[in-house]
């Protein structure tokens, strides 16, 4: 049997504000829509999956991301 784990992502609006980026450009580093961005920002959806782990990431080592994606 597979397990599957359940990963609570930090805020979005918090993260993207903490690495200060727009809404345009963090949709585009976290490759969704700015519509999607939006949607987690004022909680009427949550990043899940491959989103939620990303998010993670970035609000946790912001430089090592933004330098990754960029290279």
């Amino acid at each position: 049997a597979s397990r599957r784990f359940e990963l609570s992502a930090p805020d979005a609006k918090t993260v993207r504000q903490e690495i200060g980026l727009s809404q345009s450009e963090f949709a585009r580093l976290m490759r969704v829509s700015v519509k999607t961005l939006q949607n987690w920002e004022q909680h009427r959806r949550n990043p899940t999956g491959p989103a939620a782990a990303l998010l993670k990431v970035v609000s946790m080592s912001p430089e090592t991301v933004l330098k990754s994606l960029h290279a």
